[in-house]
């Protein structure tokens, strides 16, 4: 991203969740098979910074949903090792059911509204982008020529983030084996480009099989 494009802290109030950016999941502890395959249904990504895209993947503005779905397709049969297959829907393809975190937090998952002929079926939905700015204040000693004032600098991180609810189901019996949210950024210095993108994706497979007989 060119350096003079404004740094946005975007909150994502309909994700309803606050705080660290590891994952939150449960998964059913009597799942301990791995599957042959997985059938991963995804919500068409929203971009809430459009320019972003603009800036660093100009050549997918009208099919970055199949790109992000190709690079998720990929990142998850290298980090599973079983043979994947992604399909782009819309939200409205997904009921959202209510569920509950292990820290008592409420929130609602996604399950496919028609039925689907898989093994496992993994649904992601809504999934959301974004740039996200982190500011902290610490002491500085006396002299220091910084970003000072009072004996105080102020650094700044920035990241891309991904924000999504998942849920893995049973594809014969309709069973969920596990839910959670993924949130996952990917940190960068002046501007980020497209490998902030792919790296996003990359982390956010690794939360996703994370916990589960996906990730042995």
């Amino acid at each position: 991203m060119k350096k003079n494009v404004l740094l946005v802290l975007f909150t994502l109030s309909f994700l309803f969740f606050t705080g660290c950016a590891s994952s939150k999941q449960v998964i059913d502890p009597s799942w301990v098979a791995k599957p042959s395959t997985v059938t991963v249904l995804i919500a068409e990504p929203y971009v809430i910074n459009i320019d972003d895209l603009v800036d660093d993947l100009p050549n997918e503005l009208q099919t970055f949903p199949h790109w992000f779905s190709g690079k998720l397709g990929v990142a998850y049969s290298n980090l599973s090792r079983v043979k994947t297959n992604v399909r782009v829907m819309t939200e409205k393809d997904f009921i959202l059911d209510k569920a509950t975190l292990s820290n008592g937090k409420n929130i609602v998952v996604p399950r496919p509204k028609e039925v689907v002929d898989a093994e496992l079926i993994l649904c992601i939905s809504p999934i959301r982008t974004s740039r996200f700015t982190v500011e902290t204040t610490s002491s500085m000693p006396n002299g220091t020529n910084a970003n000072q004032f009072n004996g105080t600098a102020t650094t700044t991180s920035e990241y891309l983030r991904y924000e999504a609810y998942y849920a893995y189901y049973d594809g014969k019996k309709g069973t969920n084996l596990g839910y959670g949210i993924v949130d996952v950024r990917s940190g960068f210095s002046f501007y980020m480009d497209a490998s902030n993108w792919e790296e996003n994706i990359t982390n956010m497979v690794k939360n996703l099989i994370k916990g589960t007989p996906l990730a042995k």
